[in-house]
């Protein structure tokens, strides 16, 4: 916990003594779930060479995948044609002296 927590809004009033069982009904999906990144939704150059980058990776157990690249499929997906930050991202301390910071060699990625 920190100070943001502690800091938070009380949650009482999202709760209540008395259960509501009243019935909904569910919403259809939009997005066929079996489509995955290959589908024809994937209609612009760049999604599909994102969605190509993606299929490449071995998700199977951590670390096996390319930091930088999946940072920057992320930034597409988010953030879709806006430049991504290089200079400032990375263990290689790119914009850290601009940000008056340094890269403590010692330390471990995974500590």
């Amino acid at each position: 916990m920190n100070q943001q927590d502690a800091m938070a809004p009380l949650m009482f009033d999202c709760f209540t003594n008395v259960p509501d069982f009243t019935a909904y009904t569910a919403l259809t999906n939009n997005v066929a779930l079996a489509e995955g990144t290959t589908g024809a939704a994937l209609s612009t150059p760049k999604q599909r060479y994102w969605a190509k980058q993606l299929q490449k990776m071995d998700f199977s157990k951590p670390d096996l995948i390319n930091d930088d690249t999946f940072n920057r499929y992320v930034w597409f997906m988010v953030k879709g044609n806006a430049r991504y930050p290089a200079e400032f991202v990375g263990g290689h301390a790119k914009g850290l002296k601009a940000l008056g910071l340094t890269l403590d060699k010692s330390a471990r990625d995974d500590d």
